[in-house]
C-alpha cells in the first residue's frame, strides 16, 4: 500500500468534506450544496464508498481527498499530500530530486521575516509600531498570523544579521533586501524605521515585503514594496492570498481591496475571502491568479477621484484579461461559469479598514451591492461625459456597446440593452443592432505576452477599441516615459550623467539618453526644460514646476502620480542614485524595443528590405541586452562580508 492509500484508508472521507460543508445523508451517498460555486439546490455528491465526490452542477468538478484539499484551500499537490500525511500520521518517503536554486532566496526571505517579527516584538524601538497596531486596532492574533513585523532605524542592522546567517552574497543580493551604497562602497538595509508586511505565495513562502513608514522613522513613500527580484513582482501576487485562497473557494467570491492594513483587517472581522493587489490597478496576472480559486471577484476600491481613476484603468486590463480567458474556456469546452467582475463603490471619505471596524455589516452591504462591468460604466459615463451633446452622447454610448458586447450570456446581455436603451433614450432597437454589429466584428487571431505580467491577453486592434479611450493610445509606451521622467525629477543632472554612463557601457555602445526617446510630445518637452536646468545650481522641483505653462503643469503632475507605482517603490525610497539610473536603463531599453517593433511594422520588406534588416539588427542589439541586463546589480559589486 501506497502512502496515497495509506492517508486514504486512514482519513474518513465523509468526516474530512464534512468540516468544510454540511453534509445530508441520501442513501449510501451524502449531498451538500457545492463549496466550489453558488447553488441553492444541493448538487455535490460524496461517494464514501468510492471514495470520491463530485459536483452535477454548474462546475462539473470531482475528485478524491486530494483533490478536494487542493481546491478547498488552494494547495498544490505535494503541500495538500504533507498535510493530509501529518493528519493521518504517515511518513512520506525522501524522494530525490534536483534542488531549486531559489530555495536559499526563499529562506532568507523567511527569516528576514522572523528577524522583522523580533524586533516588532522585542526590542525598544519597536514600540513605536506596537503603539502603532494597537491605536489601529490590530489584534495581537492578526499580527502573529501575518507575521508583522518591524525594520529598526540602524542602516545595517539587516546586513549584520544576514551576515551571520552565513548566506552567499549572491543569494543575498537576489532578495532586493538590501542596497549597495558606492558611495560608501557598503551594503545598506533597505527598509529603516518602517512597519513591514511579509508578502507571500498561495503556498504561504515569503517571496516580498510591503513596508509602511511610521510617523517621523523614515524617508520617502509612504508606503513601499519590494523590488522586482527572481521571487517578487507585483504585478503578479495578492496581498493575503496564502489565507484567503480556502475562504474564496468555499464562499465563491473574492474581494479586492487596496491596503495591506485593509487585509488584515477584513480577516481580523471574519471576512477571510479578502486580499490586496499592491497598488491602485489590479493586474491580467493577479486575475488570472484568482481565476484559480473563483470565478467572482469584487473590487472594493477608495471613493476619492484618484480611487476611480484607478479602478477604471484596472478595469481596462481586467476586460482584456476576461475576454482572453472566457474566451479560452470556450474553446476548450470547460465546463465552468465564466469569470465576472463586480465593483463596490465606497462611501466618500471611507476605506474598507475602516468602514469594517466602524460598521462590519455596512461593509457586507457595499460588497453585496456591488455594480456589475455593465451598471458601472452606465454610471461612468453618466459623470464623464455631457450627454445633451450629441457628440458626447454618441462617444459615450459607443463604450457601453463596447462593454455589452462582452456579455455572452444572451438573456443577461438582452435585459441590459432594455435597461440601457430607456436609460440613456436611445431609439427603439438601435443599442441591439450596435452590439450585434460590435460583435460580429471580426476577433484578433492571438493574444500577445504582456512584458509586466507575462499574462497572455488580446491584442487591442483598433476595431476592438472603444470609441472613448481611458488610458491615451499607446499607453504602455507614454507609461513608461512617465517613469523615467518620475526619476530624473530627484535630481535631473546628476541621474542624466550616471544614466549615460552606464549606457556607454554596453557592448555594442548605446546612444546617450535624448528627447529622440520620448515619442510624447509633452514628455518630450519636459525632458527638453530639465536640459536647460543649471547643473551648478541646486534642484528644487516645487521651482522648477512653478516655472512651468499650465498645460505643461497638468503633465508634471501625471508624472508625480505615478509614484505610487513606479519601480515597486524602490527608488522613490531615497536610496542611492545610482541605483535609480540602473532602473531606468531597463525601462530605456524596453522603450526602445517598443520603438523598434513599431517602426518595423511600418517598413515593406519587398520594397526595403535593407532598411528591414537594419531595424531588425538594431531591435537584436536591444533585446540581448535586455536578456543580459541585471538593475539589482551594481556595475561594481563590493563583497557583503566588507560591508
Amino acid at each position: 500500500m501506497d502512502e496515497r492509500e495509506q492517508i486514504r484508508d486512514r482519513i474518513d472521507l465523509v468526516e474530512f468534506i464534512g468540516r468544510y460543508v454540511t453534509l445530508i445523508r441520501a442513501g449510501s451517498s451524502y449531498k451538500a450544496c457545492c463549496p466550489f460555486h453558488q447553488e441553492k439546490t444541493p448538487s455535490f455528491v460524496v461517494s464514501p464508498e468510492r471514495g470520491t465526490w463530485h459536483c452535477f452542477g454548474a462546475c462539473g468538478e470531482g475528485g478524491d481527498l486530494f483533490k478536494f484539499l487542493m481546491k478547498v484551500e488552494g494547495l498544490e499537490f505535494f503541500d495538500a499530500l504533507k498535510k493530509l500525511a501529518a493528519e493521518a500520521g504517515v511518513e512520506l518517503a525522501r524522494k530525490r530530486q534536483a534542488p531549486d536554486p531559489l530555495d536559499p532566496v526563499r529562506e532568507i526571505m523567511g527569516r528576514t521575516a522572523a528577524f522583522f517579527a523580533t524586533a516588532l516584538h522585542e526590542t525598544n524601538e519597536g514600540k513605536v509600531a506596537r503603539n502603532y497596531l494597537k491605536q489601529r486596532g490590530v489584534a495581537p492574533e492578526m499580527v502573529d498570523a501575518f507575521q508583522l513585523g518591524y525594520s529598526d532605524r540602524s542602516w545595517d542592522s539587516l546586513v549584520s544579521f544576514l551576515q551571520g546567517q552565513g548566506f552567499s552574497e549572491s543569494h543575498v543580493l537576489q532578495t532586493g533586501l538590501l542596497y549597495h551604497d558606492e558611495a560608501r562602497g557598503s551594503y545598506r538595509d533597505r527598509y529603516r524605521g518602517r512597519l513591514m508586511f511579509p508578502i507571500r505565495d498561495a503556498r504561504g513562502r515569503v517571496v516580498g515585503f510591503g513596508a509602511r513608514a511610521l510617523d517621523g522613522e523614515a524617508q520617502g513613500a509612504k508606503y513601499i514594496n519590494s523590488p522586482t527580484t527572481p521571487l517578487f513582482n507585483k504585478s503578479q501576487v495578492l496581498y493575503g492570498i496564502e489565507h484567503a485562497a480556502g475562504p474564496i473557494r468555499r464562499l465563491g467570491e473574492a474581494v479586492l481591496v487596496e491596503g495591506y492594513l485593509d487585509v488584515v483587517t477584513a480577516h481580523q472581522f471574519g471576512f477571510a475571502n479578502t486580499v490586496a493587489c499592491l497598488g491602485t490597478a489590479v493586474t491580467p496576472a493577479q486575475l488570472g491568479l484568482l481565476r484559480g480559486y473563483t470565478s467572482q471577484v469584487v473590487f472594493a476600491l477608495d471613493a476619492d477621484a484618484a480611487g476611480q481613476q484607478a479602478t477604471l484603468r484596472g478595469l481596462e486590463k481586467a476586460r482584456a484579461t476576461l475576454r482572453a480567458r472566457n474566451r479560452d474556456d470556450r474553446n476548450s469546452g470547460h465546463n465552468r461559469p465564466e469569470m465576472a467582475l463586480r465593483i463596490a463603490s465606497m462611501p466618500e471619505g471611507r476605506d474598507p479598514d475602516d468602514l469594517i471596524r466602524k460598521d462590519a455589516d455596512g461593509w457586507k452591504e457595499v460588497v453585496g451591492r456591488a455594480l456589475t462591468l455593465v451598471n458601472f460604466y452606465a454610471n461612468h459615463v453618466e459623470r464623464a461625459f455631457r450627454l445633451e451633446v450629441p457628440e458626447q452622447k454618441q462617444a459615450a454610448v459607443e463604450l457601453l456597446v463596447e462593454v455589452l458586447a462582452e456579455v455572452h450570456q444572451e438573456i443577461a446581455r438582452d435585459e441590459y440593452v432594455k435597461q440601457l436603451e430607456s436609460r440613456f433614450a436611445t431609439a427603439p432597437g438601435l443599442l441591439q443592432r450596435m452590439v450585434a454589429d460590435r460583435m460580429r466584428m471580426p476577433k484578433p487571431d492571438a493574444g500577445t505576452e504582456t512584458e509586466e505580467t507575462g499574462t497572455v491577453v488580446e491584442r487591442e486592434e483598433s476595431f476592438r477599441r472603444p470609441a472613448v479611450q481611458l488610458q491615451e493610445r499607446g499607453s504602455r509606451r507614454h507609461r513608461l516615459e512617465r517613469k523615467v521622467l518620475l526619476v530624473l525629477l530627484r535630481d535631473p543632472h546628476r541621474l542624466r550623467e550616471q544614466i549615460n554612463h552606464i549606457l556607454a557601457g554596453f557592448e555594442p555602445n548605446l546612444r546617450m539618453l535624448s528627447p529622440e526617446d520620448f515619442i510624447n510630445n509633452q514628455a518630450r518637452n519636459l525632458y527638453g526644460r530639465l536640459l536647460n536646468i543649471d547643473p551648478d545650481a541646486e534642484w528644487d522641483r516645487d521651482q522648477f514646476e512653478a516655472g512651468l505653462d499650465p498645460s505643461a503643469v497638468d503633465y508634471f503632475r501625471s508624472v508625480l502620480n505615478e509614484q505610487d507605482d513606479v519601480l515597486s517603490g524602490q527608488v522613490m525610497e531615497g536610496n542611492t542614485n545610482s541605483e535609480a539610473s540602473r532602473e531606468v536603463v531597463r525601462l530605456l531599453l524596453e522603450m526602445r524595443a517598443l520603438q523598434l517593433q513599431q517602426y518595423r511594422e511600418t517598413i515593406d520588406i519587398e520594397q526595403d528590405p535593407d532598411a528591414f534588416l537594419a531595424v531588425m539588427a538594431d531591435l537584436r542589439v536591444i533585446q540581448d541586452h535586455q536578456h543580459t541586463y541585471n538593475p539589482l546589480q551594481p556595475v561594481r559589486v563590493a563583497a557583503l562580508a566588507h560591508s
